[in-house]
């Protein structure tokens, strides 16, 4: 890191992944860095699990909201979700919100995953 601001790049740091995600979506999904196109699509969608039930629920669990997102899944469960969020740390920053409302132990998944039906931990 120091050789990186002795070269002259001083605002350089060093960012996670998900603080990379973050950055790169703030931009123009179009426009690359340096202001030659490009297009980001590689950054995963997730979604925040709220519950899983083989059965559906009673329409007053849902306590209004029309954003729940209904997932069933391979194992028989049908997994409620709430949001779509292009990047990880993005899910993490809506999570404590969520978690508060909901239930505290509301868990983050990967949007695609759920689309296809699989449970966490299974293989695809």
């Amino acid at each position: 890191m120091g050789e990186l601001q002795e070269l002259g790049f001083d605002e350089a740091e060093v960012v996670d992944q998900h603080e990379l995600s973050d950055i790169v979506t703030e931009k123009d999904s179009d426009q690359g860095f340096f202001e030659m196109p490009e297009k980001i699509s590689e950054i995963p969608y997730y979604t925040i699990q709220i519950f899983a039930l083989k059965k559906p629920p009673h329409s007053s669990d849902f306590r209004g909201r029309n954003d729940i997102l209904a997932f069933e899944c391979k194992d028989g469960f049908i997994r409620y979700c709430i949001g779509k969020y292009q990047g990880y740390s993005k899910a993490m920053k809506a999570l404590p919100d969520i978690q508060k409302e909901w239930y505290k132990d509301a868990f983050i998944q990967e949007h695609a995953r759920m689309e296809k039906g699989l449970p966490p931990g299974w293989e695809e």
